[in-house]
């Protein structure tokens, strides 16, 4: 699955920060295969027949990254950008490892318990 977003910014030059927040346009598509492995997961594990699933992986609908001024900086807009648009960037990397992780786990838990009824 591709990711998409939509890159908004929020600047202040006269508190010295910029504010990069991806919006994620596709995140209900991303809610839709965990909600959709979850189930699967509960039809074909017995295990999970009369206990609780494992903890899902949360979908966000944004990452925020900031940058701020540091003293004795000069202020320049489209530095600030980047560096806020990295560490945005940097949240959404961390996260959609975890999101992958969680997927490939799931599918190997399905795997194994369908394998088994054969």
């Amino acid at each position: 699955m591709k990711f998409k977003f939509k890159e908004v910014y929020g600047i202040s030059e006269k508190n010295g920060t910029v504010k990069c927040e991806l919006r994620m346009t596709n995140n209900m598509s991303a809610q839709w295969i965990v909600d959709a492995l979850r189930l699967i997961q509960r039809e074909v594990c017995p295990m999970y027949y009369n206990k609780s699933l494992p903890k899902a992986v949360y979908v966000p609908e944004r990452f925020v990254g900031y940058a701020k001024l540091a003293d004795g900086d000069t202020w320049n807009t489209s530095v600030g950008k980047k560096i806020a648009r990295e560490k945005a960037y940097a949240k959404f990397k961390e996260w959609k490892d975890k999101y992958i992780t969680y997927i490939k786990n799931t599918c190997l838990t399905i795997n194994i318990m369908s394998d088994s009824d054969k």
